[in-house]
C-alpha cells in the first residue's frame, strides 16, 4: 500500500459516518444488471458481477447438489450470485461452498450461504475466526480502508480524461467500494468455514470429483487449488491470473509468512500430469486460460527455483546470480506475456517483475 493511500485511510476514518450516511440507499439493485455468466458445459458456469476486478464464482451441478468456489466481496453481490445459479440451473439444492483462500472478494458474500456447508483450509478457518471475534472494530477497519480507497480513485479521477482507458475502471471500482461499505454497516456477518482440511480433501459428488489441495503460503497462507476432472478444469484462486509474472510476488499483504514454493511446485507438478486433461484453468480474477498458459507459469517457476537452489549450493553470491538471471535471451517475455489485458504490462515491467521475484525467493528460500 503506496504513502498516498495511507494518508487518505488516516482521513477517512475521521468522517466515515458521514460517508455510511450518504451512501445509505446503496444495494444490490445498484449492480444487478451487471452480472455475466459464462457457460462451460451443462453443469459448469462462472459469474462475474462486476467489472472491477471480475471476481471469478464458479458453480457446478452435480448430482449430490451444487458446489460454488468463492462468493465475491459481501452479501450483495453474494445475494445476486445465489439467485443467477438457482436461475441458470433451474434447481437450488447447494451442497457446498469453497473458499480458496480467506481475501474479502472470495469469503465476503459467506453469509448468503450460510445455510450450506462451507469448505476451506483450516488457515481460511482461523482468520475468519479471528475477524468474527475482533467484530465491529474489524468491520470499522474495513470501512475506513475502502472510504479511504474511494477517496484516492476520485482524486485519480480529477486529473483524467474520461475517455482514457482506465476512466471507467476507477469509476466502477468507486462504486464496488461503496457497495462494499454500506454491506459492512447493513447486518454483515462473518460466517467462518464449517469444514476444515489441512494437506488434501477430496468431495464425492457422484457424477464429479472434486480435489482440493493446499498450496502451503503463497498469495496468502490458506490458498487452495482445485482440480475437477469430469469438466477438465482447474481452479487457482489467487495463485495466478493475468499478472504473467507469478502472484506470488505480491505476497504479503499483513500475512507475516515465509513462501512454501517447493509445496507448489510438488502440487503443480501431480495437477499438470500429462494424464491429466485439463483444458480450462479458472483463476480468481479475469480471463480464463488454457493448460498451456498455466504450464508456461509453472515451468518459469521452476526454473528461478531450481537455479536458485543450485547457486546457493555452490555459493554463488546474489549480485553474481541475479546478473545471471538477467539474461534477456533466456528470460525473452516476449508479446505472448503480454496477456495483462487490464494493465498491459510491457516487457521492461515484466522484467522489473522477474528481478523482484527472484529477490523475493532468494531472501525467503
Amino acid at each position: 500500500m503506496n504513502t498516498l493511500l495511507l494518508k487518505y485511510i488516516a482521513k477517512w476514518y475521521k468522517v466515515l459516518f458521514i460517508f455510511l450516511f450518504i451512501q445509505g440507499n446503496i444495494s444490490a439493485q445498484t449492480i444487478k444488471d451487471s452480472i455475466k455468466i459464462n457457460r462451460f458445459c451443462d453443469n459448469v458456469i462462472v459469474l462475474n458481477v462486476e467489472p472491477v476486478q471480475q471476481n471469478n464464482t464458479i458453480a457446478i451441478a452435480t448430482n449430490k447438489g451444487i458446489v460454488v468456489i468463492d462468493n465475491n466481496i459481501s452479501q450483495s453481490y453474494a445475494l445476486l450470485i445465489r439467485n443467477a445459479i438457482i436461475k441458470e440451473f433451474n434447481r437450488d439444492d447447494f451442497a457446498y461452498v469453497i473458499n480458496t483462500h480467506c481475501d474479502w472478494d472470495h469469503v465476503g458474500g459467506n453469509q448468503v450461504f450460510k445455510d450450506i456447508p462451507i469448505v476451506a483450509h483450516k488457515n481460511c478457518l482461523d482468520t475468519l475466526k479471528k475477524y468474527k471475534e475482533e467484530g465491529k472494530e474489524k468491520l470499522q477497519a474495513d470501512s475506513a480502508w475502502a472510504a479511504s480507497s474511494i477517496s484516492y480513485y476520485k482524486d485519480i479521477l480529477k486529473e483524467m480524461p474520461e475517455n482514457s482507458r482506465n476512466y471507467h475502471k476507477y469509476k466502477n471500482a468507486i462504486q464496488r467500494f461503496e457497495i462494499f461499505i454500506n454491506d459492512l454497516n447493513s447486518n454483515f456477518e462473518f460466517v467462518p468455514p464449517t469444514i476444515a482440511f489441512t494437506d488434501y480433501l477430496f468431495l464425492d459428488m457422484d457424477n464429479i470429483n472434486i480435489f482440493l489441495y493446499y498450496m502451503g503460503n503463497a498469495h496468502r497462507n490458506s490458498d487452495i487449488i482445485i482440480y475437477i476432472p469430469e469438466a477438465n478444469l482447474l481452479i487457482i484462486g489467487d495463485l495466478q491470473f493475468d499478472m504473467n509474472i507469478s502472484h506470488l510476488r505480491s505476497t504479503g499483504a499483513g500475512f507475516d509468512q515465509k513462501l512454501d514454493i517447493k509445496r507448489w511446485i510438488e502440487i503443480l507438478s501431480i495437477i499438470l500430469n500429462s494424464n491429466n486433461d485439463i483444458k480450462y484453468i479458472i483463476p480468481g480474477h479475469y480471463n480464463i486460460h488454457n493448460k498451456e498458459w498455466l504450464v508456461r507459469q509453472f515451468d518459469y517457476l521452476k526454473t528461478i527455483w531450481n537455479d536458485i537452489q543450485q547457486a546457493k549450493q555452490n555459493n554463488i553470491p546474489f549480485n553474481e546470480f541475479l546478473e545471471k538471471m538477467c539474461d534477456w535471451n533466456k528470460f525473452s517475455f516476449d508479446e505472448s506475456w503480454k496477456l495483462d489485458f487490464e494493465f498491459k504490462l510491457e516487457i521492461s515491467e515484466l522484467q522489473k517483475r522477474h528481478v523482484e521475484l527472484i529477490k523475493l525467493i532468494w531472501e525467503q528460500n
